[in-house]
């Protein structure tokens, strides 16, 4: 539930993804390089969450966490998620100043949609860390411990940080020792727990419109 423990100004958006039969999974990643442009303008900060993100405790932490961001701090362009050697394309803290351009996201969108549309296939993670290894995007990793990775273990035990990664293509299908059983008992999901909610399709294209969204807050 994209509202939990969030302000009463959050606005979650849904994103209609009509037209990606004919041009792939490229078609959605590079959406995500867009959404200054179509998001409306009155809100200033945007949180971008890959549908394999659960939120599983209060969002206003994560919101507590990137204030000085919000505000305007910083020379970060992103705040995002270092995952290994690349940082996360599935998660997003972007912000907008119409007084400052120097302080917004869209240089760093600017440079990511150019990748993405170079030949590196249809890999989002490349292209963005080429943008960032090109110095027209910098990213700020998000501080906290907000942001994890079930196991077995800890969905048995109930124990979620407040963003959960069950990466569509390995938790979700069984892997990374968690079995379809612990998939079954998460009760994180919108309606609580029920059998078969994990289910993906391999083309991304033939998912539901609102599969991929971005939740916007406006502070």
């Amino acid at each position: 539930d994209a509202r939990r423990g969030a302000p009463p100004t959050t606005t979650p958006l849904l994103v209609d993804l009509e037209g990606c039969r004919s041009m792939g999974t490229i078609l959605y990643k590079y959406f995500k390089t867009k959404l200054l442009d179509v998001v409306p303008r009155r809100h200033r900060l945007l949180l971008y969450m890959d549908v394999d993100i659960l939120v599983g405790g209060p969002i206003a932490r994560v919101l507590a966490a990137v204030r000085p961001f919000a505000n305007g701090e910083g020379k970060a362009h992103v705040v995002g998620i270092a995952e290994r050697n690349h940082w996360h394309g599935g998660f997003a803290i972007l912000r907008r100043d119409a007084h400052d351009p120097a302080t917004t996201s869209a240089p760093c969108l600017e440079a990511w949609g150019r990748e993405i549309l170079k030949d590196h296939g249809n890999s989002d993670q490349v292209a963005l860390r080429r943008a960032v290894e090109s110095g027209s995007c910098v990213y700020a990793p998000l501080q906290g411990g907000l942001f994890g990775w079930p196991t077995g273990t800890s969905i048995r035990a109930r124990e979620y940080s407040v963003l959960n990664h069950f990466t569509r293509t390995g938790r979700l299908r069984g892997h990374h020792g968690v079995t379809k059983a612990d998939l079954d008992a998460v009760d994180i999901i919108p309606g609580g727990a029920r059998p078969g909610w994990y289910a993906v399709r391999d083309d991304s294209c033939r998912a539901r419109p609102h599969e991929t969204w971005p939740v916007v807050y406006d502070l």
